[in-house]
C-alpha cells in the first residue's frame, strides 16, 4: 500500500467520522484495531415524598 492509498482511505475515514463518529471508540494496539460501545446503566432518581428511618 503506498502513500496515496493511504491518504484516501485516511480522507475517506475522516469524511465518515463526521457523518457518524466511530474514532473516539477505537482502540489500537499493534495491528489490531477494536471498537467498544461504553454501555452505562442510566443513573434512575427518584423522588420519595415519605421519610424512611
Amino acid at each position: 500500500m503506498n502513500l496515496d492509498d493511504r491518504v484516501v482511505i485516511c480522507t475517506s475515514l475522516l469524511a465518515r467520522n463526521k457523518i457518524e463518529p466511530f474514532l473516539n471508540r477505537m482502540i489500537t494496539g499493534d495491528e489490531k484495531w477494536i471498537t467498544y460501545e461504553s454501555i452505562h446503566p442510566p443513573t434512575i432518581t427518584c423522588f420519595c415524598p415519605y421519610k424512611i428511618f
